[in-house]
This record gives C-alpha cells, sequence and structure tokens, in this order.
C-alpha cells in the first residue's frame, strides 16, 4: 500500500434485530435462583467473619495495636533504654569496652562488650529469653546528626 492509496474503512457493526442477551422466563428465574443462592452464601460468610471476629477483637488492645501481654516485657525494655540513654553513654564514654546493655523489663541486667557475648551469659542465667540487648551508641539519641 502505498501513501496515494485510499485505506478501506473499518466495517460498521450490524446490530442484531433481538438482543443477544434475551432470556426466557425460565432462565430468568434459574438466574434469580442462583443469585440468590450467592447471596446466601454471602450471608453465611459473613456471618462466619463476624463470629470470628468477636472471638479475636476482645485479644485486641485498639489503643495499642498488636500490644498484649507478649510484648510488654520487650516495650518496657525499650522505654527504659531510651529514659536512661543520657546515663548510658556516659557510661560507655567512662568504660570503652561496655557497648552494649541487657534489660528485662525495665531492670538494666548488665554492660558487655558485643551483643553476642552479652547474650551468651544472659542466656544461661535466663533460659527463657526474655531479656532486650541494646547497642549504646550516641546515634540511639541523636538519629539526624549521625553520618552514614
Amino acid at each position: 500500500m502505498t501513501a496515494t492509496e485510499p485505506t478501506a474503512a473499518p466495517p460498521t457493526p450490524s446490530v442484531p434485530a433481538e438482543p443477544p442477551f434475551a432470556v426466557t422466563r425460565a432462565e430468568w428465574q434459574r438466574l434469580l435462583d442462583r443469585l440468590a443462592e450467592q447471596e446466601a452464601t454471602i450471608r453465611q460468610l459473613t456471618q462466619h467473619v463476624e463470629n470470628l471476629r468477636a472471638r479475636v477483637e476482645p485479644q485486641w488492645d485498639r489503643s495499642a495495636g498488636v500490644r498484649n501481654s507478649e510484648y510488654e516485657p520487650a516495650i518496657a525494655s525499650a522505654a527504659a533504654f531510651e529514659a536512661e540513654i543520657d546515663e548510658l553513654l556516659a557510661h560507655r564514654a567512662a568504660h570503652p569496652a561496655d557497648r552494649w546493655v541487657a534489660y528485662r523489663g525495665p531492670q538494666r541486667l548488665r554492660f558487655g562488650p558485643t551483643g553476642y557475648a552479652l547474650h551468651q551469659e544472659l542466656i544461661r542465667e535466663y533460659p527463657d529469653g526474655e531479656f532486650s540487648l541494646f547497642g549504646i551508641e550516641a546515634s540511639v539519641k541523636y538519629p539526624n546528626d549521625t553520618v552514614v
């Protein structure tokens, strides 16, 4: 085809005399019955979800998100660490080898040179593993002043 030859116009669709979706009264009734069955299934599933929600929501503290008693010791440890960061930084300046600190809930347990060494000491003393370790770094207190 060259640029001077006319292009053929696309064919125009023919409109059927009767719509292709015409259904008989019996087919219409079957469709309505099927729709009613699907609505019943949706109602059952909705009820099931509501029952599950009723069982789960009492365990969920909406004001604190996922927070529950399982996480309270770790949350208390983090809060204590943040509250004591000035004291911990002063300790680190006086004792450069003490780079890590351990907490069990809000109680500070001890310092250690590495997280691994501190963990190994504490796991013997607290085999339940209910303690938290934190690295003592100025970047904890001054995150915007840290150059990476």
